[in-house]
């Protein structure tokens, strides 16, 4: 006897003034099987792709697609960040196991000036997000600690004002540089602070920067070289660079002159991967600009990279050294190849527009020369595999009447989307953990590795 069959009978049984009771009841009944059946619906209907533009229709939302990530968490800072860095560590190389434990240092964005802070992290118990398959070797024992979250253990140096910038030191990556909203360049020594997590007794760390420097305005654009050992440089919205080298052991840096080009705010600075006295900036004057710090007349070469707009960030390939990617303010992303951009009216070997709203932030993977994040503020963070080339399958499989449009238009470079953040600002892939990358946004921390493999 179904559900409804034996309301009508205890109606019967007890007369009529029960009859209006279980009337309703049956109503009730009814509604409750409705919503089931509309949620079963709901849950065995095809997964449709929301792509950046397509307009959603009446009663439909976002969700986010778990599966797309083999780990996710997300975590809400005090105050904002603008700059964060990761902090290199002596647990090993090419880590795949989980879960996974990793260091970083990160700038605020506090409300008053004397709120702000550098926070050590030590993010622990970085688990799986999903299930492994029976073929991982790398998922260990994860797969029983899919839902706990991870463990978040900090230290805090007091910075004066916002942090523009920050940055860990390649060979000391426990010495931070930062580029104040104030004007004033600070290194500091976050060894103690580090140390704190594991060894017991460590002294409080030093609040106080070991070295500091004055610009004549606040920058963004701060650099250590990856080939000398504590020499880095910094640029302001005055147009002016300054090389920064160590002295007296380490203890100290001595300043360069002011090195001049840009006609516009230096917005991003970074080193050769191969060659310590060179570096590139760009720049709000539209220019990517090559320089020697041996020769403090000017650059050695610049190119109009993106005319018209700001170029935000660059990034040098690591990997294959004659590759530099620059992102601008109107959305576009750009690859030259330095062994031929001698000329001022050199062109670049790639030149994206997915994104719509200026690129905040790029770099190159770690250790596949092909692979760069993209993040803008759009509210993405895109990932790409430049080797990818287009293919005639392919295209006529996109080209299919059941491919939207919106699908259709996807570079086929393009791997790979991150959502979920407001305005993020910067990125970067974890050195010694394949594939997991870190976000900072206006409303959050992202720490996350996709399933695509990168």
């Amino acid at each position: 006897m179904d559900d409804e069959a034996k309301a009508a009978a205890i109606a019967a049984a007890d007369g009529d003034d029960n009859a209006e009771v279980a009337s309703k009841a049956m109503e009730e009944l009814r509604q409750a099987q409705q919503m089931e059946a509309a949620e079963e619906a709901q849950a065995n209907a095809p997964r449709q792709m929301w792509v950046p533009g397509m307009q959603l229709a009446d009663g439909e939302e976002l969700v986010m697609d778990q599966s797309a990530y083999v780990m996710y968490h997300a975590l809400r800072p005090e105050w904002p960040s603008l700059s964060f860095d990761i902090i290199r560590d002596g647990l090993g190389e090419r880590r795949g196991r989980f879960p996974h434990t990793m260091y970083m240092a990160m700038g605020s964005q506090a409300s008053r000036p004397q709120d702000n802070k550098i926070t050590i992290m030590k993010l622990s118990d970085l688990h799986r997000t999903q299930a492994p398959d029976e073929s991982d070797a790398e998922s260990g024992d994860d797969d029983d600690h899919l839902d706990e979250d991870p463990v978040l253990e900090t230290r805090n140096l007091r910075h004066r004002g916002g942090v523009n910038r920050l940055r860990s030191c390649p060979q000391r990556p426990q010495v931070l540089a930062t580029f104040a909203d104030t004007g004033h360049v600070h290194v500091f020594d976050a060894g103690n602070a580090v140390r704190s997590f594991e060894e017991r007794g460590v002294p409080p760390q030093s609040q106080k920067a070991i070295w500091n420097f004055s610009h004549r305005d606040e920058g963004y654009a701060l650099d250590w070289s990856p080939m000398q050992e504590g020499r880095f440089a910094t640029g302001d919205n005055k147009k002016i660079i300054h090389v920064h080298s160590p002295r007296d052991g380490g203890a100290a840096w001595g300043s360069s002159q002011p090195m001049k080009g840009h006609t516009a705010a230096v917005e991003d600075i970074q080193f050769s991967p191969s060659e310590a006295t060179v570096f590139a900036s760009c720049g709000c004057d539209g220019t990517v600009r090559i320089w020697d710090v041996r020769n403090g007349k000017g650059p050695m070469i610049t190119v109009a990279a993106h005319i018209g707009t700001d170029v935000n960030v660059i990034s040098w390939n690591r990997n294959m050294e004659y590759l530099l990617a620059s992102g601008a303010d109107d959305g576009g992303m750009k690859i030259w190849d330095l062994r031929s951009i001698s000329a001022q009216e050199a062109a670049p070997i790639a030149h994206y527009t997915y994104h719509q709203e200026p690129i905040t932030s790029l770099e190159w993977h770690p250790t596949d020369e092909s692979v760069l994040a993209v993040s803008s503020d759009d509210d993405q963070l895109s990932i790409w595999d430049l080797s990818v080339e287009e293919d005639e399958e392919a295209m006529q499989a996109a080209a299919a009447p059941s491919v939207a449009e919106s699908v259709r238009a996807l570079p086929p470079q393009l791997l790979f989307i991150h959502q979920g953040q407001h305005l993020i600002k910067e990125l970067h892939f974890h050195p010694q953990i394949p594939g997991a990358i870190v976000t900072t946004a206006f409303d959050s921390l992202n720490v996350f590795k996709p399933a695509t493999a990168i």
